[in-house]
């Protein structure tokens, strides 16, 4: 499945705005802080790291099915 496709411009805005709602109401950040943030590069950033995160998950999987397919030998020839 790829989940980019879940990650959408609203998702990420409204995402994004509970993180600062959530550190403000915590005390972990300043509401000059926040207004002086650039929360488009926020949302942006925060989608990359979804989206290198589902490749690499991805990746994982299918190396593990891939060796799930392998016989005993196959695995003993490629370690």
């Amino acid at each position: 499945r790829d989940w980019s496709s879940d990650v959408c411009s609203s998702d990420l805005q409204q995402y994004t705005a509970q993180v600062a709602e959530t550190l403000i109401k915590a005390g972990g950040i300043e509401q000059q802080d926040v207004q002086q943030t650039n929360w488009t590069s926020v949302a942006a950033a925060v989608q990359r790291i979804i989206l290198d995160f589902n490749s690499r998950l991805q990746a994982a999987i299918n190396a593990k099915m891939a060796a799930d397919l392998m016989t005993p030998s196959e695995r003993r020839w490629r370690h």
